[in-house]
């Protein structure tokens, strides 16, 4: 993932390829966190165990995706959901509406029920995503 200041840009797929099947599967044991894009992180959490992960940055992930994320037990194993416990997302805006509270709500409930260990979580892109 490369990323200026405000933005991530997606990896190309042989540049994905080659990270998941030789990279990641060389330093697998020593990876304490990810920062993925939103295109590239279903084949990166699936790609080997990380069984020293405890932290993940989720970046240009609308809020639909990152609900269905939380919720997808292929991606967050019990052994992920109890060894994370720190969370960036960057939420994408999708059009000109800000999420609703009950929306918000709906995200803040599927990470607190996907990480039970969680202690530290920011969440960047949308103001209104405090708002309760």
């Amino acid at each position: 993932m490369y990323s200026s200041l405000y933005f991530a840009y997606p990896l190309s797929d042989l540049v994905l390829d080659r990270f998941c099947s030789h990279i990641l599967s060389k330093i697998h044991q020593k990876v304490k966190w990810l920062d993925i894009e939103s295109s590239s992180m279903e084949r990166i959490l699936l790609s080997t165990n990380y069984p020293n992960l405890v932290g993940i940055g989720l970046y240009n992930i609308y809020l639909e995706n990152a609900v269905h994320l939380f919720s997808d037990d292929r991606l967050f194993t019990s052994t992920y959901k109890k060894q994370i416990s720190s969370l960036v997302i960057d939420i994408k805006a999708s059009g000109e509406e800000n999420p609703t509270r009950n929306e918000n709500i709906v995200l803040f409930t599927h990470i607190f029920n996907t990480f039970t260990n969680i202690k530290y979580w920011s969440i960047f892109n949308f103001v209104s995503i405090f708002i309760l």
